[in-house]
């Protein structure tokens, strides 16, 4: 057992919230999960550890239990509008497995709806996994064989940290804020 500042210890229940020192030097709670494999490698027990997804207070996120009476609080907030001959998608929450199916979704409506060029702002983004990258490289491969474009506009580090680890930062046009994606014209690959 670890005993973390402000009395939070690390044990065996199965998830608990201590707090994270973030980049900006705040204290923020963020949750650790402690979940049992039933059968590890060379068919023994294991487990696994999850860190490091941000919780706000009164928030539960996706997938998790919630308190009677909270209800739980969507994990992605999607918002479209046109803007020169574009669309602009704001992405407000988290992009995982439980959305990305979501942002599919949002991401075709606005292709139908505005054409084949479109700027993700991701700059209340607070979270991305593998499935919501797979989603914006399906649609980056799909707008781009039409003759579209997209770019991913003012990333969080966190999130900028996983199109640099994936590569995906070399191929799909980044920009630091929205107000520079839209100030590009929209660029064909």
């Amino acid at each position: 057992m670890v005993r973390q500042p402000g009395g939070t210890h690390l044990g065996s229940s199965p998830t608990q919230r201590i707090g994270a020192i973030t980049s900006d030097s705040t204290l923020r709670p963020v949750s650790i999960t402690h979940t049992p494999l039933r059968a590890g490698l060379a068919g023994g027990r294991s487990s696994a550890i999850v860190v490091g997804r941000k919780v706000s207070p009164g928030r539960v996120p996706a997938g998790a239990a919630h308190t009677r009476g909270e209800p739980p609080v969507p994990p992605l907030e999607v918002t479209t509008r046109p803007d020169g001959g574009r669309a602009v998608l704001r992405l407000c929450g988290e992009l995982d497995i439980a959305c990305s199916d979501d942002l599919r979704r949002h991401l075709n409506e606005a292709r139908r709806e505005h054409g084949d060029h479109l700027v993700l702002d991701m700059t209340d983004l607070e979270f991305m996994d593998s499935h919501g990258l797979s989603v914006i490289v399906a649609y980056y491969k799909s707008a781009t064989a039409a003759g579209g474009s997209l770019v991913l506009a003012g990333p969080r580090p966190i999130v900028r940290r996983a199109l640099e680890i994936t590569g995906l930062h070399r191929r799909i046009p980044v920009t630091g804020t929205l107000e520079e994606a839209l100030a590009a014209e929209p660029d064909p690959a």
